[in-house]
């Protein structure tokens, strides 16, 4: 049975999420209005104390693609910047950055507070939308073409081993990626809050577990982006359940089996 978001309705946005140095979350939603000018919201979220806030953010073209600010309810005023970034592929993606800034006369100093940039995709709401206008101004803006904000790929996944296989993806030559999906929490701009399958590869840098389940009726791979570091209980090779609450946090459990060759249960 193909995986189903538990009581999320999902709505056309562009979604990216990047992890401050201090281990807050900040999350983005954003659309682009008639005049094709992007705006959204940002969440602030700091896992230890639960504290959450969001604030309003409308993005302006700039030399190196778009940028927003907004303050908190603190009174920090606060950055955000989409550019455009090629990986060792050549694809250029949407990277998302966030930093706090002071104005003292006419200088303005920026401190970054996220070590990696996050990533910018449609949500799959958005990518079913032929010609959208979020992915006109990607592409004028940035330079990232559609098929680099969506939020499943398949194209050139499945490669031959590269000469040093990565120690936590032993197996990640043996298999395509086809799909990547957020698992969390809904008002952090996660797609679901269950997956189920079994673990193919665990790269502990993106905080990402690739699962293969049953999707559309086939085996395939998905690549389950946590908002967390990956729990320590989760192995390669194990069919295991990943689940979360706003209560509990992520947990992992061993799922019922539906039978040899029925796929998994979810």
């Amino acid at each position: 049975m193909e995986q189903q978001a538990e009581g999320f309705k999902e709505y056309p946005a562009l979604q990216g999420g990047v992890q401050g140095k201090e281990g807050e979350w900040y999350n983005l939603r954003a659309y682009a209005d008639k005049e094709g000018v992007l705006k959204g919201k940002v969440e602030i979220h700091h896992p230890e104390s639960g504290d959450r806030e969001k604030a309003d953010i409308t993005f302006k073209a700039n030399k190196k693609g778009l940028g927003g600010t907004f303050k908190t309810t603190e009174g920090q005023s606060i950055y955000v910047g989409l550019v455009g970034e090629k990986n060792d592929k050549g694809y250029t993606h949407a990277a998302m950055n966030v930093s706090s800034f002071q104005k003292e006369g006419n200088k303005v100093e920026f401190t970054q507070l996220n070590e990696r940039p996050g990533r910018v995709r449609m949500n799959e709401a958005m990518a079913k939308i032929p010609e959208s206008r979020e992915a006109k101004l990607m592409e004028e803006r940035l330079g990232v073409a559609k098929r680099d904000l969506e939020p499943y790929r398949e194209r050139g996944q499945a490669q031959a081993a590269p000469a040093k296989a990565e120690p936590e993806k032993p197996t990640a030559a043996s298999y395509a990626v086809y799909q990547e999906k957020i698992i969390g929490n809904k008002d952090m701009g996660a797609d679901h809050a269950v997956w189920t399958g079994k673990v193919m590869g665990i790269d502990s840098k993106a905080q990402a577990v690739d699962m293969e389940s049953k999707v559309g009726g086939e085996d395939r791979v998905t690549r389950v982006m946590l908002q967390a570091p990956v729990p320590a209980d989760l192995k390669v090779g194990e069919v295991k359940k990943i689940a979360f609450s706003p209560e509990k946090g992520y947990t992992v459990e061993s799922p019922a089996r539906k039978g040899p060759g029925k796929g998994v249960e979810r």
